[in-house]
């Protein structure tokens, strides 16, 4: 039975297919049943031979019709089926036996090549075809299928019985279903049949409903409900759902007049604002015809003007919140625009860590994003150049701590003729296992070419070795004060070419006991080894000097025993004539005078050889 329509409708279990028209093999199968049904009364009387099975083959499965129209059958026919199957005779001839015999092989051999799937679905067919009810006996349904073909297609009794047992199970659930669906077409005729009768309303009682005066009771579709409380149950339900509808019906309708009465609201001729009182406005309301002919009572009247009121203060809040948002946009986007200016400013190295607002002010003014910030909002400017500090002061702690880090994982020391290239080379091989996708991991990777080195390694690399170069510059100035002043404490107690030779071993017991011989340490000897050679090159010196000197005084001397025999000379030629007296008088004068300036340039050479010498001996 379809549940929609009522109607019944036939399955075919062999093709799986559904007709609404009753097939012509359903039509045959029925008039075989009412054929042998009419005969059963004379099978005790007839020949052996009439009591034969109808001949079906395993092919022919007959037509299931739907539940209701099965249950009308089996009602009718059961107990006629029943007497029927049990007035088998029990006294066949012999030609007669010997027929089912071979019948029964046939069945049987036809059956056993099936499979056991086939065998339990041709028995549960041959069930479906014959008038067996849910409460029906093995015994009783044994005594009705036995003369059946189908019979043999189980070989055992217990396959048979589990197979009528399922089947029984299955006949349940499809009866179970067709009362159901008998059931449930009842409850929608009844409530049917309540919506049909217009006396009834939302107050109506139910033993008012039930009075000859509603005309219910007399209807057959009353009397389908059998049960009287169910028809009381669904008569609660159809008054519920009744209200339910009517109360739709009104909210739609007060809708529909709210719509109109808020669109006059909102028309230019009341000019309602969100500063409008309804004692204002309730006497051209109330005058209005079109309004008060909807049938609106003045207090709903009122709430919609307030709600209307409440619309409009709405609107006034989204748009000023609209606004905010708009402004909240153009300063996120300035500020953006400012701090992209001022990452600029630090790749360029305009902008450098130590600098503050005050000291970057006035060079901001000339950026059209500063200023334009500055004028929407005064205070976020500043609170972008915070930011972008604070934020490049953490990046630079951090790429300290990590570079840091890397240092000491790599034992890296800074020399005053360390560069660039070789630090990173020295770190290579400590920075390529560190290298990946987080922020260190990045810091690491700019660090394996001299191109990508960040900013803070760079200026972490040139102080570091400005620092170590003065380090160094500092220990050469303190090493050459200490050579100089060691130099100077040899001057004093070797400065002669007797000094020459003088070994260290002698020198340093000479020396231990003063300042400047302990400041000096271990280089106390290469010291002096390097003086003794310039000592002994300046005794060359000497030397040479020495010698030019000899040189000179022989010359001064032959010079002078030159002029004392020239005045010999010229004593012994006096006496010849007056006039050559003075040209050797003259002469004389010439000779004393160039002697002493000699003596005077001897004597000025002497002096200065004492002078340092005593200088050496006081130092």
């Amino acid at each position: 039975m379809d549940e929609a329509s009522g109607k019944p409708y036939y399955y075919h279990s062999g093709t799986k297919q559904c007709v609404w028209d009753e097939p012509e093999e359903y039509r045959i199968y029925k008039a075989r049943v009412a054929v042998r049904l009419r005969f059963s009364d004379n099978v005790v009387t007839a020949s052996p031979t009439n009591s034969e099975p109808m001949d079906m083959t395993p092919d022919e499965t007959p037509i299931e019709e739907a539940p209701a129209t099965a249950t009308a059958i089996e009602a009718t026919t059961t107990e006629t089926a029943t007497d029927a199957a049990v007035a088998v005779p029990t006294e066949p001839t012999e030609p007669t036996t010997a027929t089912n015999k071979d019948d029964e092989e046939d069945d049987i051999a036809k059956y056993a090549a099936m499979s056991k799937a086939d065998q339990v679905a041709a028995f549960k067919a041959m069930l479906k075809t014959l008038p067996i009810t849910p409460k029906m006996k093995w015994g009783d349904a044994q005594r009705l299928i036995a003369d059946e073909p189908a019979w043999y297609a189980l070989p055992t009794n217990g396959e048979k019985k589990q197979a009528y047992s399922e089947f029984l199970t299955q006949l349940t659930k499809e009866l179970d279903l067709a009362r159901r669906r008998q059931q449930k077409v009842a409850r929608e005729d009844f409530l049917k049949l309540l919506a049909s009768c217009k006396k009834i309303s939302v107050h109506t009682r139910w033993h008012e409903a039930t009075t000859d005066d509603f005309g219910l009771i007399h209807d057959d579709r009353f009397k389908a409900v059998a049960d009287d409380d169910e028809r009381r149950e669904l008569f609660l339900t159809f008054l519920d759902d009744m209200a339910r509808s009517e109360r739709e019906y009104a909210r739609k309708k007060r809708d529909e007049h709210k719509a109109t009465i808020l669109a006059y609201y909102a028309s230019p001729e009341l000019a309602i604002s969100a500063e409008s009182r309804w004692v204002v406005v309730r006497d051209v309301v109330f005058k209005d015809e079109t309004i008060m002919g909807l049938g609106v009572a003045k207090r709903d009247l009122e709430d919609f003007f307030f709600e209307y009121l409440d619309s409009l203060k709405k609107a006034a809040a989204e748009a000023q919140r609209l606004a905010r948002i708009k402004a909240r946009e153009t300063e996120d986007a300035l500020a953006a625009a400012f701090r992209a200016y001022l990452q600029d400013e630090i790749a360029a190295k305009r902008l450098t860590l130590e600098m503050r607002w005050r000291d970057c002010l006035e060079r901001f003014e000339a950026n059209e994003s500063f200023v334009a910030l500055r004028n929407a909002n005064t205070i976020l400017a500043r609170d972008v150049f915070e930011m972008t500090m604070d934020k490049w002061h953490a990046t630079v702690r951090d790429e300290r701590q990590w570079l840091h880090t890397l240092l000491e994982r790599n034992g890296f020391r800074m020399q005053h003729k360390t560069t660039l290239r070789d630090c990173l080379e020295q770190l290579q091989h400590t920075i390529e296992p560190l290298v990946g996708d987080d922020p260190r991991g990045q810091f690491y990777s700019r660090l394996l070419a001299e191109a990508t080195v960040p900013e803070s390694v760079l200026n972490w690399f040139h102080t570091t070795q400005r620092a170590e170069v003065e380090r160094a510059e500092r220990v050469a100035a303190a090493k050459k004060q200490k050579l100089d002043a060691f130099t100077d404490l040899l001057t004093e107690f070797f400065f002669r070419s007797d000094h020459l030779d003088v070994p260290w071993d002698d020198a340093r017991r000479l020396l231990e006991g003063r300042s400047r011989f302990r400041a000096m340490g271990s280089d106390a000897k290469a010291a002096f080894d390097a003086y003794m050679t310039t000592l002994r090159a300046k005794m060359q010196q000497v030397l040479k000097t020495r010698k030019l000197v000899d040189a000179e005084e022989g010359e001064v001397r032959a010079s002078r025993s030159r002029d004392r025999k020239r005045r010999k000379r010229s004593r012994s030629s006096s006496s010849s004539s007056t006039s050559s007296r003075s040209p050797s008088s003259s002469s004389r004068k010439r000779h004393k005078k160039s002697s002493k300036k000699k003596s005077k340039k001897h004597s000025k050479k002497t002096k200065k050889r004492s002078r340092s010498r005593s200088k050496r001996r006081s130092s």
